[in-house]
């Protein structure tokens, strides 16, 4: 499931990033990276607006750009056309519809974009489409496919690469894998001669997570921390992953609940994380006033997420 796959690479990257540390050496170059300089581009460029948006970036210095679509076909031509006549020809677009049409809304919507020269075609339909579908999209477009951020398994990316449906491949390391299983994914793509493109976009409990997983580790190393205190912190995340699966897959729960249980869980997870970690390091240098003051504060403000939460669920 997607929420503990999130929990184990929060755990691999922060683990990573401390042994990294310890070795003094860079990420980049103990998963064998050979350049520190590499291209990037504008993302996050909304329907509303673009041009705007893009004109900024060019004062930055982009020269690649990457437009979200999926807002209506007279929407996306228009801002596709206006972004189009804003930078140089020879800069970079591309468009990201983000899963939001069918087959064959993507065949026919995308035969309206041929004249742009766009550069890629991120996510026009589900990620967990059948191959047959990506293979059958890949065919009838001229416009080069891009995906991965969503697949959450070796064989989707497995599949993937053999049939070469995609030109651009987007691993995450914060949804899927972490360092060591996106490397291995990574050093596959470049094999098959295609293009390696890491995306990020780590939610709000999964960033907490990592903090959790990574001070506690740091900690242990220091001797501040007992290995039961660190196995228990991971622990914690693991089930956390596994709540976080029943209340997406539930059905018996209003959405907007789960919307306010989840910003709930995160505020209430990011304190007790923090002031627990915060209150270990006080008793073990002997500040016992405030750390029980850290910890009366800590129970204050949990129950006080969880009375708000709890009236939004009855």
């Amino acid at each position: 499931p997607v929420p503990i796959a999130q929990c184990i690479a929060g755990i691999d990257i922060a683990i990573n990033d401390l042994i990294a540390k310890k070795e003094s050496v860079s990420l980049w170059k103990k998963f064998g990276g050979k350049n520190k300089i590499l291209p990037i581009y504008a993302s996050g460029i909304n329907p509303t607006d673009p041009v705007v948006t893009v004109e900024k970036a060019l004062k930055e210095k982009y020269k690649s750009f990457k437009l979200k679509i999926g807002f209506g076909l007279k929407q996306d031509l228009e801002n596709i056309k206006g972004i189009r006549n804003t930078i140089p020809e020879d800069y970079f677009l591309m468009v990201d519809a983000n899963q939001a049409w069918n087959l064959n809304e993507a065949i026919e919507n995308t035969k309206h974009f041929e004249n742009f020269n766009l550069n890629w075609l991120e996510e026009p339909i589900p990620a967990d489409s059948s191959l047959e579908d990506w293979e059958q999209l890949s065919k009838n477009i001229p416009i080069p496919l891009a995906a991965g951020e969503n697949f959450c398994s070796h064989i989707q990316f497995s599949l993937h690469l053999k049939n070469k449906t995609l030109e651009f491949i987007q691993p995450d390391v914060a949804k899927w894998g972490g360092f060591t299983q996106v490397s291995k994914i990574a050093k596959n793509i470049v094999k098959k001669h295609l293009t390696y493109c890491p995306h990020f976009l780590g939610g709000g409990i999964g960033a907490v997570l990592r903090y959790l997983i990574s001070k506690s580790t740091l900690l242990f190393y220091k001797g501040q921390f007992p290995l039961s205190t660190l196995l228990s912190n991971i622990l914690s995340c693991l089930i956390v992953g596994l709540f976080l699966t029943a209340l997406s897959t539930s059905k018996s729960i209003n959405p907007n609940v789960k919307i306010f249980v989840l910003i709930g869980l995160c505020g209430g997870l990011s304190t007790f994380s923090t002031f627990s970690l915060e209150t270990m390091q006080l008793l073990k240098s002997g500040n016992y006033y405030w750390a029980f003051a850290n910890i009366f504060l800590s129970i204050v403000v949990c129950f006080g997420l969880l009375m708000i939460f709890y009236k939004k669920l009855v």
